[in-house]
């Protein structure tokens, strides 16, 4: 009997999926078969898959959660057990969040970044949020992937693979050249830091630091400075990023090149996610009716 598990490893490792996404497939195709115990992957019909996510979704799993089950399951009839003839992968719809990650105002933003006591998480906090980085993106950064001289960064290790330049700005290039005259490592910007590890022996650790600890970090700092807003979580500084940059005026098409958005739709969702954008949207409206005077 094949071990479709050790194929579908080795064609994700073939693939330019991330890491995490490549756990995440595994662990969708694991819970279907597991659902399907007794069957053979192999002998899984289209109607099976169908009846799975139909099952899902009646459970009331979230829609980005379905897409991911979704994509794994593609990926696993496409790569590992190719059937070409299935249509479920593109019938199958798992809707649209209509609540989406609230957005920080700016004087919010620094209220929580200010009041890091951590250097190592202070200084990915605030990176996160000056160029928009996913999480994963910050923690991986390279020395190399920081071009002091062009002032950008190079992500490419991000989601999908995809490879983009963000502009660095002056105040966090500094802050990063502080902060890694601390350590020294000469691979990672944000080098394991674990208990008990001494600032000085950074140099010498071959791993990133933990998402946990910047995880942890946040949602401590944001309760420490009474900042009460459903589901905040690391991810909504990037999400604050893109809408700040938008109320400056920064063309929308360049903010979708920077956050490595594939499509601007998926962009334009943020001119619309600040309450402080939409104020200052409210108030250029009013200027097409300075015009006017009262009878």
């Amino acid at each position: 009997m094949k071990n479709y598990r050790e194929i579908m490893v080795r064609k994700l490792k073939c693939s330019a999926l991330a890491p995490r996404t490549h756990q995440s497939y595994l662990h969708v195709a694991k819970k279907m078969f597991q659902h399907y115990s007794g069957t053979s992957p192999n002998h899984i019909t289209e109607d099976m898959v169908t009846d799975w996510l139909i099952l899902l979704q009646d459970k009331g799993y979230a829609p980005s959660t379905l897409t991911c089950v979704k994509c794994g399951l593609q990926f696993f009839y496409t790569d590992v057990i190719p059937r070409p003839d299935w249509t479920i992968f593109h019938v199958f719809k798992c809707g649209k969040r209509n609540d989406r990650r609230p957005s920080l105002t700016t004087d919010e933003v620094w209220r929580v970044l200010n009041r890091i006591r951590t250097p190592h998480n202070r200084a990915a906090l605030t990176l996160i949020y000056l160029c928009g980085l996913r999480i994963s993106e910050c923690v991986n950064l390279e020395v190399g992937d920081i071009h002091s001289g062009e002032k950008r960064i190079h992500i490419h290790r991000g989601k999908g693979a995809k490879s983009r330049y963000i502009p660095l700005p002056d105040k966090a290039l500094a802050m990063l050249k502080t902060y890694w005259k601390l350590h020294q490592n000469p691979r990672f910007v944000f080098p394991a830091v674990g208990k008990g590890v001494h600032v000085i022996k950074m140099m010498n650790i071959d791993k990133p630091m933990l998402i946990t600890s910047l995880q942890d970090a946040f949602q401590r700092t944001v309760k420490e400075a009474r900042i009460v807003k459903r589901r905040l979580s690391v991810h909504s500084l990037r999400h604050s990023y893109a809408s700040h940059l938008i109320e400056i005026g920064v063309p929308t098409e360049h903010v979708r090149i920077f956050m490595g958005h594939k499509r601007l739709s998926t962009t334009e969702q943020y001119i619309h996610a600040s309450p402080t954008g939409l104020n200052v949207t409210t108030g250029k409206v009013n200027i097409l009716a300075e015009p006017y005077h009262e009878l």
